[in-house]
């Protein structure tokens, strides 16, 4: 079989995070080719690149090539995948359904069409689907465990938050949601050793690592010496200003210290949904409060946040079109200066020229957190402003979309009632956005 030339760059741009060059390297191989395996490699690589609409492209052309049934087969249902991944749950249905109609225990088709149903807002069907193949005796063991990551959500949305976190956090990491790192100590199943270190190592993004640094306090209510390793500079030097105790490797820990991912921390502390929150942990620095009071502009200030890194998997599911918060808050009124706290490379807010953009001057979290200090208001969609703006008890509405992270499902709380959650409920339906004319 001939090797994939492009794999090796791609893997390496992959692992690089360098995922737009990666996109704009393969646009050009995508000029010259027309071949249906040619296509197919290309389309592997643009959803790698996470670059999902140049992936259905390749997928579309590719279809239009295919000559047997079995190749028509493949294509649609790599089209199934791709336009949920793109948001367009209806069209993914029809392509599910044709192969369904082919082979009924088709179980990749079956779980595309439990998300399709879910991203178009019906949660009762897919919830039931997901019921129908666990009590499915054939069902395969990978596609079992990931019905019960995706049951998971509906336990915290029903209310009962530990067995839904268990399976959202440790299925999750089983069938690789999750990156997974090596953990080279002894694990950390809750037990209390007073006077034992914990290595708390952290994963996800910089939102999972604020969500889960708030624990340290629970572990050293059990007299144990927590210790959070992250190799992100801007999370560890927030952190430690305010009290963490923080390395950047896990070198620096002690080598008889027990290890556990961050993520693992409710579980193992067998916490339920209302003893996450004990208060607001972290403060930003006077000095930078002082840095933007120069910045900003006076008067009343409401900080705006609509979609957040555009290479992350589910980014498409999390984004709320500008225009959207337009309709409701009008950026063009003279009482309020609506600040973007935009980072990510978004088009847009050059449409809209009496908001203020804070972006060029976001060199760090610290800024973030001094910033965000000095809003009447802020509004952020499922970002890791959202976490770092409740996490240190400002006035925020956030607003998920249907396929929302588990921090934003149920009744848990996360955060205090600084934090009001707006979640969407019908695909691409923005009508709940209204409730935001209350803040103003």
């Amino acid at each position: 079989m001939q090797q994939d030339p492009l794999g090796f760059i791609i893997e390496f741009l992959k692992n690089t995070d360098e995922l737009k060059a990666g996109s704009e390297l393969l646009k050009v191989f995508r000029k010259y080719s027309n071949q249906l395996q040619q296509l197919d490699q290309l389309g592997m690589h643009f959803n790698e690149m996470k670059d999902y609409y140049s992936a259905l492209e390749c997928a579309q052309k590719a279809l239009e090539l295919s000559t047997t049934e079995e190749q028509r087969y493949a294509t649609r249902s790599n089209l199934a995948k791709l336009y949920n991944h793109t948001n367009d749950p209806e069209i993914s249905m029809q392509y599910s359904k044709q192969n369904l109609a082919i082979n009924p225990k088709d179980y990749e088709a079956l779980m595309e069409m439990i998300f399709s149903y879910y991203l178009s807002g019906d949660f009762d069907r897919s919830h039931q689907e997901i019921k129908n193949l666990l009590q499915d005796p054939m069902v395969p063991d990978n596609v079992r465990l990931r019905c019960e990551f995706n049951l998971g959500s509906y336990l915290i949305d029903e209310g009962e938050f530990k067995q839904g976190v268990l399976n959202f956090i440790d299925v999750g990491h089983r069938i690789g949601i999750w990156k997974k790192y090596d953990l080279p100590l002894a694990h950390w199943y809750g037990e209390v050793i007073p006077g034992k270190t914990v290595a708390i190592i952290a994963e996800g993004g910089i939102g999972d690592e604020v969500i889960n640094i708030r624990f340290m306090e629970n572990i050293k209510k059990l007299g144990m010496n927590p210790i959070f390793v992250t190799s992100r500079k801007n999370t560890a030097e927030l952190f430690r200003k305010n009290g963490f105790n923080v390395v950047a490797s896990i070198k620096e820990v002690p080598s008889d210290a027990l290890g556990i991912r961050s993520m693992y921390l409710p579980i193992a502390l067998n916490l339920d949904k209302n003893e996450l929150w004990n208060g607001p942990y972290l403060k930003p620095d006077p000095d930078y409060i002082e840095k933007w009071k120069k910045l900003l502009p006076k008067g009343k200030k409401i900080a705006i946040r609509w979609a957040g890194n555009m290479y992350y998997d589910q980014d498409l599911h999390r984004t709320v079109p500008l225009e959207k918060y337009n309709e409701v808050l009008n950026f063009s009124r003279d009482d309020i200066t609506f600040v973007s706290i935009q980072k990510d490379e978004y088009e847009g807010i050059e449409n809209y020229s009496k908001i203020f953009n804070a972006a060029p001057h976001l060199e760090d979290l610290d800024d973030l957190l001094a910033c965000l200090s000095l809003m009447d208001y802020t509004i952020s969609s499922c970002t890791s402003v959202a976490h770092v703006c409740s996490a240190a008890g400002f006035p925020i509405t956030v607003c998920p979309p249907i396929a929302t992270y588990y921090t934003w499902l149920g009744d848990s709380k996360w955060y205090g009632d600084n934090c009001t959650i707006l979640r969407q409920r019908k695909w691409r339906d923005w009508s709940h956005l209204e409730q935001l004319k209350a803040v103003l």
